[in-house]
């Protein structure tokens, strides 16, 4: 029966879409293939780093100030998301859920580490959008209206005034 969880267990590990660390006493006891996937580092090349000599430039300040808080409190985060750099220099945002347990008197973290640098360029794209709309209806001359979805129209770019409805067209 043991046999048969622990296959099922590396199963289900090698085959999720995202990444699965543990470590026991701080040391990395198991690491399934998506890691390698998304930080770019074999197992033995990251036993020998330190989550800062992967991490962007712009989130190391952060990401140091969460580790030494972490490691002098026992406050380990839950979750944590930075931009991080591969081997092969691309960049990479990872969310990683973390969840530190004391067992037979040694601490295990398990962390999960999802890649989501997709999500995050289409994040930065809608909110660079939203910016770039917001300045124009602010700077814009001319009152600025808009239809909302049941075709009545509203006044936009710090305007205030009365709703007013569009007319339903003939028949």
């Amino acid at each position: 029966a043991l046999r048969t969880s622990e296959e099922q267990f590396r199963l289900m590990a090698d085959n999720i879409q995202d990444g699965v660390i543990i470590y026991r006493n701080k040391k990395l006891a198991y690491m399934n293939r998506r890691v390698e996937e998304i930080i770019g580092y074999s197992r033995d090349e990251l036993v020998r780093l330190s989550p800062l000599d992967i991490t962007a430039p712009e989130d190391r300040d952060r990401i140091e100030q969460e580790l030494n808080h972490s490691s002098s409190t026992d406050n380990i985060p839950s979750e944590i998301s930075f931009w991080m750099v591969r081997k092969d220099g691309m960049r990479r945002f990872v969310f990683c859920r973390i969840t530190s347990l004391q067992h037979d008197n040694e601490t295990v973290l398990y962390i999960v580490i999802t890649d989501m640098t997709e999500w995050k360029h289409v994040q930065d794209a809608l909110e660079n959008q939203l910016i770039f709309l917001q300045r124009m209806i602010d700077t814009f001359p001319n009152p600025l209206f808009y239809l909302d979805t049941q075709g009545s129209c509203l006044a936009a770019g710090g305007i205030t005034s009365p709703r007013i409805s569009r007319p339903e067209p003939h028949s």
